[in-house]
This record gives structure tokens, C-alpha cells and sequence, in this order.
């Protein structure tokens, strides 16, 4: 299982507790360009021992590591989508968004996802030339799945 998950929180309770046991996930792949170093230790601190935190910087990698049983967990659309050959090789079983929180000029999509014009049709990019075996909108493994290409077409 390769999981892609869009989280403006990366590493937090809900991938611990809820993604991480649902789908056996023994492998972490943080992708970002600015993540300070003090927040790598806390990453790490919270993670259980059996848990493989890899950390990527997308400013200096030519490719995305291809693990089974990951979760890739990137911060935002903006970054993915400017980095999409990086990820050209690999299959996603998931692409979930699930945490954009609400910020200047984003519209609100669900509770949880707030976009913009650009997020929208960076998304549509992404799904386009990634190869993706689902795509949805959630939360939590155990949460409401929302089908958030249909919801993003309707609002196109």
C-alpha cells in the first residue's frame, strides 16, 4: 500500500493513530523544502521505534523513494504539483487530501479542505499525470470518504 496525502500537518495523531494501524504503513516519507531542524527531532520523538521516518528534501532529489506499505505525506499542492516528475514512477494505491485548513483567499471545499483557483487546478494536474488508483478526500481511515475530484468538477 502507497498512500500520497496532502496534510498541512504532516505528521500528527490522526496519521499515528488512525492511518498508520489501518493500513500496516511501516514506512513514513516526509517530503518538503523547509522543514526546520527542530521539527525533525519532534517527528521522529513521536513516532513508535517500528515506524521508518524517511525525510526528503524535494529541493535537493532528483527522485521520490518507491516504498510499500508509505505513506507520503507532502505539505501542500502547490509543492507537489511543481515537483510532479519526481513522483512520475511511482504507484499510488491512495491520493488523499486530508487537511488544508483555512487560509487568506482559500475557499472552503469540506470542513477540512479549504482551496484556491490555483490549488484547484494544480489538483487537476496532479490526477492527470500521476498514476493513482483512488482519489478522495478524508480524514480518518474510519471518517466519511468524500469523492473530491467529483466535488472539485462541479465547482469547475
Amino acid at each position: 500500500m502507497k498512500i500520497l496525502r496532502v496534510d498541512d500537518r504532516l505528521i500528527h495523531g490522526q496519521i499515528i493513530a488512525g492511518w498508520i494501524p489501518t493500513f500496516t504503513i511501516s514506512n513514513i516519507i516526509l517530503i518538503n523544502d523547509s522543514l526546520p531542524l527542530d521539527m525533525l527531532q519532534i517527528y521522529r520523538n513521536m513516532l513508535p521505534v517500528e515506524i521508518n521516518l524517511f525525510i526528503v528534501n524535494i529541493k535537493e532529489e532528483q527522485k521520490i523513494i518507491d516504498k510499500n506499505s508509505s505513506i507520503y505525506l507532502i505539505e501542500n499542492i502547490k509543492t507537489l504539483k511543481k515537483n510532479l516528475q519526481k513522483f512520475e514512477n511511482i504507484f499510488f494505491d491512495l491520493f488523499n487530501l486530508g487537511g488544508m485548513r483555512s487560509k487568506v483567499d482559500k475557499e472552503k471545499i469540506l470542513d477540512f479542505i479549504y482551496m484556491d483557483k490555483n490549488d484547484i487546478n494544480d489538483f487537476f494536474e496532479i490526477v492527470k499525470n500521476l498514476k493513482l488508483k483512488k482519489i478522495n478526500a478524508q480524514q480518518l481511515p474510519n471518517t466519511q470518504s468524500f469523492d473530491i475530484k467529483r466535488i472539485l468538477e462541479r465547482r469547475s
